[in-house]
């Protein structure tokens, strides 16, 4: 039962993470890529936010714990900075995903464990 709600919440994160990727990919090539040298001090950390969160949505599907903790990280430093940003609908779906590949990773490493006792 945990192996098969495991299974469920991994690919849940992986098709929202796939999504999201998408999603930003799109804005990315219909905005232009702007490269971080034209940003402006106040934008750059941002980026980098952003940049940690997608990143982690990519290794997610190698590592679940690490990028899962990659998307959590970079969405808290991304709220510390730019609180405003955090208000759109987009951001919101980042912990989801990554709460997700978390939850996967968690049953997965301690099933085992909970069903030999």
């Amino acid at each position: 039962m945990r192996v098969g709600a495991a299974n469920l919440m991994r690919w849940t994160g992986r098709v929202l993470g796939v999504l999201l990727l998408q999603f930003f990919l799109v804005i990315a090539v219909g905005e232009g890529v702007t490269l971080p040298s034209f940003l402006n001090p106040y934008e750059k950390p941002g980026l980098v936010a952003v940049a940690i969160m997608v990143i982690g949505l990519i290794i997610a599907w190698k590592w679940e714990e690490w990028g899962g903790l990659m998307v959590i990280g970079g969405n808290i430093f991304l709220a510390i900075i730019k609180q405003r940003l955090m208000m759109g609908w987009a951001f919101g779906f980042f912990p989801i995903a990554a709460t997700l590949c978390l939850m996967s990773w968690l049953l997965r490493r301690y099933s085992h464990s909970l069903l030999t006792k």
